[in-house]
């Protein structure tokens, strides 16, 4: 896979020029693996919102997601230098560590972009990266931002993470009430804070 800004490469993988490996010891995840960062049979163009380009195969995409199958196919009705599709929502640094979970089933600094990674994962229907995200948020919840962490775990429907912020919220409210997140949620989302006071009256019964 390369990536490209203002046509220039940025190397994001192995360099462009090393084969994939063809040792038949190797797993197939390693040797689709070996083929980040290089152009041997590419077929399509990635273009995330700041205008980075990654080189793809567009099988390995189809064959890891049903979203991105759907894309491809609509790219084959088009002659082959049209092959291009841009990813709105997501950024350079975010595309590319998506690709690398398509993959290869990693991710590099998965700690620091998990929200977006997240929404970036339910939109392609990527079910094991959103797992190790859910997983990395759970592990990250914090007083700063354990209401974040609860809203989109609402949004989501993914009821463990919100449980786990929820849990969180109860055994540090004095901290969390004073927190932004807290008081854009007093403002943005009442539903939500109904439901926290709800969860916090029903163990406090008060």
């Amino acid at each position: 896979m390369e990536c490209k800004r203002h046509r220039k490469t940025e190397n994001m993988g192995a360099a462009a020029s090393e084969p994939a490996s063809t040792d038949s010891k190797t797993s197939a995840s390693e040797d689709f693996a070996n083929l980040l960062g290089t152009e041997e049979f590419c077929d399509a163009t990635l273009i995330s919102n700041d205008d980075h380009e990654f080189r793809i195969h567009s099988a390995i995409l189809a064959a890891r997601s049903v979203v991105f199958k759907a894309i491809m196919l609509r790219l084959d009705l088009r002659e082959k230098r049209d092959r291009i599709v841009r990813i709105e929502d997501a950024d350079g640094t975010v595309l590319a560590e998506t690709l690398r979970y398509i993959y290869s089933g990693k991710v590099e600094n998965l700690k620091e972009i998990k929200t977006p990674l997240m929404a970036v994962a339910r939109k392609y229907m990527l079910d094991g990266l959103m797992d190790m995200c859910v997983q990395a948020m759970k592990e990250d919840i914090n007083v700063d931002n354990a209401v974040e962490s609860f809203t989109l775990a609402d949004l989501y429907q993914i009821q463990d993470l919100k449980n786990c912020a929820k849990d969180f919220i109860r055994n540090n409210v004095a901290s969390v009430v004073n927190t932004p997140g807290f008081k854009n949620l007093k403002i943005s989302n009442s539903h939500l804070l109904e439901e926290l006071y709800c969860d916090l009256a029903s163990h406090w019964k008060v």
